[in-house]
């Protein structure tokens, strides 16, 4: 994983054809590994005003902001990969964490709920999404969703982050299989 040299041929390769959204895409990806945020968005913003249309672009610029923590500007580029690939579980997660990041605990759950509906067992976020709706008082159906929860930690399921089930659940025996899980 040498991702320097990637750069180096990234950047040959721009130097002989400039207009090659999916290259700046690349070059932007590695970036992005050596945590090089600022870099990373330049080369996924050119991506984008080459193919407006290069879905992974979007996504991958939503990713570099958030974790430049330009919450809103990262809300923006999820929902353009979502209006082109509107299926996609994983970005409807980090659209809610997004929001959730952003402090709009009431926008991430309709995004956690979606993710869900596409993905029933999507790694983490039945409990981040009850975690989200305690934060709101959203009590509707909290005690059925909160033992479906429960017996999803029990079957060893990926449900749930054991933070946000400490939260919630008060046994130790269920907070040590979360954890483990």
């Amino acid at each position: 994983e040498n991702y320097d040299a990637a750069i180096a041929s990234y950047q040959s390769a721009l130097a002989l054809n400039e207009a090659q959204g999916h290259v700046h895409n690349n070059l932007g990806m590695a970036f992005a590994l050596l945590k090089r945020f600022p870099e990373a968005i330049a080369e996924f913003t050119r991506a984008l005003e080459i193919s407006p249309h290069l879905a992974e672009a979007h996504k991958n610029l939503g990713n570099a902001q958030r974790e430049n923590r330009q919450f809103g500007l990262a809300i923006e580029s999820y929902q353009k990969y979502l209006a082109i690939k509107p299926d996609d579980a994983d970005v409807h997660v980090a659209l809610g964490l997004a929001h959730k990041e952003a402090g709009d605990f009431g926008a991430c759950v309709p995004c956690y709920e979606k993710a869900l509906q596409i993905n029933p067992k999507q790694e983490f976020i039945a409990g981040g999404l009850l975690h989200s709706k305690a934060h709101l008082c959203l009590w509707d159906g909290f005690q059925e969703n909160l033992e479906q929860l429960n017996l999803g930690v029990l079957a060893g399921e990926k449900c749930t982050s054991p933070f946000a089930y400490l939260a919630m659940v008060d046994s130790p025996d269920l907070h040590k299989i979360a954890a483990a899980t």
